[in-house]
């Protein structure tokens, strides 16, 4: 085998997964003209150019042997996402899967269900061995899709991914044939108890870390530098803790007092969906 097969038709508990197709040109016209951004590279970003790429371009990936763009159709027959292999060295046994959510349908676990759905195929099917997975260090719903979907933190790439504000931080997961999701990752749950809730770091935490930090008696009892700044808080709270969780060395939550209203949950923990992320393709 050396391209994936153009009729491929994967189903799972929620999703159908398949290529593209004509039919879905009013769907993919909607999501153009409402601006959402979780197609695959090379969708169109006008809808006077939505009927050749679903005819050509969306195939283009397919026909190259180097992968397959398939949408996420629900039970309602909405394109609720877009998953791909790309990058696929069929000497090697490898390939790379990457995915987007709508807007509309994140928070569902709609990409850890097609992550899996697919994974399972290619090694169920084709003579690959390997799957990648990479994400932003500082995009925690897609560090969590890898591992809720299985795969197993592997590193981090530092300024491999350049955006708009700039270079950051990539994180390899790998998933190998046969093999079983890494025990030795600690999960991302909240915790609640009468007057407090343990949960992950925000952009909003830094300034009252930094604080913390930078206090004299903090400083004194701990390593921490005697500069303390902003950045190193949001490097700390964003980056590092995460790396830390990822790559099995502990886990660090910010303790914040629980409001007494009727919003907070009744349970002693839960943990988050997961779904929220922004797309993760490679270039």
């Amino acid at each position: 085998m050396s391209v994936f097969d153009p009729r491929l038709r994967i189903t799972t508990d929620r999703l159908v997964l398949r290529p593209f197709q004509s039919d879905d040109a009013e769907r993919v016209r909607a999501v153009v003209e409402a601006g959402h951004r979780f197609l695959p590279p090379g969708a169109p970003g006008h809808v006077a150019a939505v009927a050749h790429w679903l005819s050509t371009g969306a195939h283009e990936l397919q026909r190259s042997g180097q992968g397959v763009h398939l949408a996420m159709i629900d039970a309602e027959q909405r394109v609720v996402g877009a998953i791909s292999l790309f990058r696929t060295q069929w000497g090697a046994g490898i390939t790379e899967v990457g995915y987007g959510v709508h807007p509309l349908h994140r928070g569902r676990g709609f990409a850890t269900e097609a992550v899996r759905g697919l994974s399972a195929w290619v090694f169920a099917t084709t003579e690959l061995r390997r799957i990648e997975l990479r994400a932003n260090l500082d995009n925690g719903p897609s560090l969590r899709v890898a591992e809720k979907a299985g795969y197993t933190y592997e590193g981090v790439l530092r300024g491999a991914e350049l955006e708009e504000d700039g270079p950051h931080d990539l994180v390899v997961f790998g998933l190998l044939r046969g093999a079983v999701g890494a025990s030795h990752v600690f999960p991302h749950e909240e915790l609640v108890t009468p007057r407090l809730l343990l949960r992950r770091f925000t952009p909003d935490d830094v300034p009252d870390l930094t604080a913390t930090a930078a206090d004299e008696l903090t400083q004194l009892r701990t390593g921490l530098p005697r500069d303390y700044t902003e950045g190193h808080g949001r490097a700390y709270a964003l980056l590092i803790s995460e790396q830390h969780r990822l790559s099995g060395g502990g886990i660090t939550w910010a303790v914040v007092e629980r409001r007494r209203d009727a919003s907070w949950p009744a349970s002693t923990s839960r943990a988050p969906s997961g779904d929220t992320a922004r797309p993760r393709w490679g270039t």
